[in-house]
């Protein structure tokens, strides 16, 4: 819509300021993204097999956007503690990953670094434990 038009609907009060606000905040995120060039998906990870690794060991994760322009480094993370683990293989819906051989047992989140123009950490919805 045309700033003009808005201003007159205003006026006229036939549209309320806060719904031309919230129009505007609503928007804003998509302006953002199209500013920051950055029209990539966001990687999900959907499951990991095995559930349970050795420390050293491999593991595979399946999702959608997986691959190198997508995804830059993949860590374990836990309280706060991030433990960067090796990516063996990578392509858009499956990753082979193993693990440093001094990860300390436990559940770990996985957490993936995109690879973007402004790269974010972004926790996924899968977890491992290591034995």
């Amino acid at each position: 819509m045309h700033h003009d038009f808005l201003e007159r609907m205003v006026v006229m009060g036939r549209i309320s300021t806060s719904l031309v606000i919230g129009v505007l905040f609503a928007l804003l995120p998509c302006a953002a993204r199209a500013a920051d060039g950055d029209n990539a998906p966001t990687p999900v990870m959907k499951s990991a097999q095995p559930a349970e690794v050795k420390a050293g060991g491999t593991f595979e994760v399946e999702g959608e956007y997986l691959g190198k322009a997508n995804i830059s480094e993949v860590y374990l993370t836990a309280g706060g503690h991030d433990i960067k683990i090796s990516i063996v293989t990578q392509a858009e819906k499956k990753m082979k990953l193993k693990l440093p051989g001094s990860v300390a047992a436990g559940k770990y989140v996985l957490m993936v670094l995109t690879n973007r123009p402004v790269p974010n950490f972004i926790e996924q919805p899968v977890s491992i434990k290591v034995e």
